[in-house]
């Protein structure tokens, strides 16, 4: 009878044992280093003008050789009545140069980070997309929306170290889809009868995106599985004076928001980001990241453990026998 406690006791000893070496012979990555490229596929846009007498989609500047194929960081369309013009264009970042190393004065929620480098469990900017909105004139008294359904690709690199010689993860051509839905701004009352109006102006424009696009990506390293989880951050909208008046905002089922009558509005299984009205003006939005570092026990060490956890088992059923 002792000697069968002994042995179920010695096997839990030893797959504690080889646990904890295995934990400090490769330990966990607590600061990593990051690299985002992304921007607009021309490839796959298109655009809904209806008979509006809008114009597009133009696409221009260069993302930088780490960017996928063929994207560029900025599309745009127009009006033909008075030629107005509005874009949103998208700016990438790495570790080092990133809005959350200092942190942004006009976004509190964008902290200087106190270490300068990105370590477990803090938000960290990738992406910044800044609209500029002009009043476009159209042709008739109805918009169709969407107005345009445009992706976005991004090619994201982690590394281990500063010098990103070591490469964790590489996600390569990260796509998600964003439908703009333009308003017609009519200044009826009440306010913006046929579409959502949170932002309280006349009227607010929406993106909407699939909330899957935003699923969580893994990799394993050494016994550990690294967690990296995104999300859209609202950021400030300026006049145009570039002062800032506003914010954008970002609405989902987990984030639920109300439009202009107090009504809750219903996303369903998206993200909707409401940008407000200004002639002309811009709004902010930001993709933010974080990770979170989990270990994975080793299958011989889970055998260990249930040889022990067996023995003990049976040494209990022995002990009540006898």
């Amino acid at each position: 009878m002792k000697t069968m406690i002994k042995t179920a006791g010695a096997a839990s000893l030893l797959a504690l044992a080889v646990a904890g070496t295995s934990a400090t012979a490769a330990p966990a990555f607590s600061t990593l280093y990051f690299d985002q490229n992304a921007g607009w596929d021309p490839s796959t846009a298109q655009f809904f003008p209806g008979s509006t007498s809008l114009d597009g989609l133009d696409f221009s500047g260069d993302p930088g050789p780490d960017a996928p194929a063929g994207t560029q960081t900025t599309m745009s369309w127009n009006s033909t009545v008075n030629s107005g013009v509005s874009s949103i264009s998208i700016t990438s970042y790495n570790s080092s140069d990133s809005p959350s190393v200092a942190g942004d004065v006009d976004n509190p929620a964008i902290v200087d980070d106190a270490s300068d480098t990105w370590d477990e469990g803090e938000w960290w900017v990738i992406d910044r997309l800044v609209q500029e909105n002009q009043t476009l004139a159209i042709t008739g008294s109805t918009v169709p929306n969407p107005l345009w359904i445009a992706d976005t690709l991004a090619n994201l690199f982690i590394y281990t170290d500063a010098a990103e010689t070591d490469l964790l993860l590489s996600d390569l051509d990260s796509k998600v889809t964003i439908e703009f839905w333009e308003t017609f701004n009519s200044g009826e009352d009440p306010l913006c009868p046929d579409s959502p109006a949170p932002l309280g102006t006349v009227c607010d424009d929406v993106y909407r995106v699939a909330a899957f696009d935003f699923d969580p990506i893994f990799a394993i390293r050494d016994g550990f599985k690294y967690t990296f989880e995104f999300d859209l951050l609202p950021g400030p909208s300026r006049n145009a004076n570039g002062d800032v008046v506003g914010a954008t905002l970002v609405c989902s089922a987990f984030s639920p928001c109300i439009d202009q009558d107090g009504d809750p509005i219903n996303t369903g299984d998206q993200i909707w980001v409401f940008t407000p009205e200004f002639n002309p003006g811009t709004s902010e939005l930001n993709v933010r990241m974080r990770f979170a570092v989990s270990e994975i026990p080793e299958p011989s060490i889970l055998g260990l453990m249930g040889l022990g956890m067996l023995g003990l088992g049976f040494a209990a059923r022995r002990r009540k026998q006898s």
